[in-house]
């Protein structure tokens, strides 16, 4: 994966390559907000019911395996209980927007 960095509002955000698209840090993005704990922006962000809707939406776009039900099932009454992290969000619904360390 081949990556590279722009700058934005003077914040450096690594943008990375892979088969001919682009995935844009989120933690780099958060950073602006809250140079000491990125990742607590970050999990507000995925605890939002449209950040969620967005997703779902981009994913079934997107992504020929996304898993429809399972993210059926997040949308409704369980969904205000779940507290997800990018990657196990992106794992459960077999997301492709995801990028392990």
């Amino acid at each position: 994966m081949k990556t590279r960095t722009i700058s934005v509002k003077g914040s450096e955000i690594t943008v990375s390559r892979k088969e001919q698209e682009d995935f844009i840090s989120l933690t780099d993005i958060a950073r602006y907000k809250n140079p000491n704990e990125p990742i607590d922006i970050i999990k507000n962000w995925l605890r939002s019911r449209t950040t969620i809707e967005f997703i779902g939406l981009w994913e079934q776009l997107h992504n020929p395996h996304f898993k429809r039900g399972n993210f059926r099932e997040c949308r409704g009454a369980a969904c205000r209980a779940f507290r997800p992290t990018g990657v196990r969000f992106s794992d459960a619904q077999s997301g492709r927007g995801k990028r392990r360390p």
